[in-house]
């Protein structure tokens, strides 16, 4: 299970995201704040996509 970022870096869990996060110039546009990774996000695979579908 991973979760695409919009720059399209694939995170596989809470460490790349957290690095992904505190990384100068990502998007982290519509996210909650102040944000919690664990309520926010799942890496679990039973989870429901909750993505939008085009």
């Amino acid at each position: 299970m991973f979760i695409c970022s919009p720059s399209g870096t694939a995170l596989s869990n809470y460490t790349q995201l957290r690095e992904y996060l505190q990384t100068a110039g990502t998007c982290k546009c519509g996210l909650p704040c102040p944000l919690r990774p664990e309520t926010a996000f799942s890496f679990d695979p039973k989870v429901a996509d909750s993505s939008p579908k085009y």
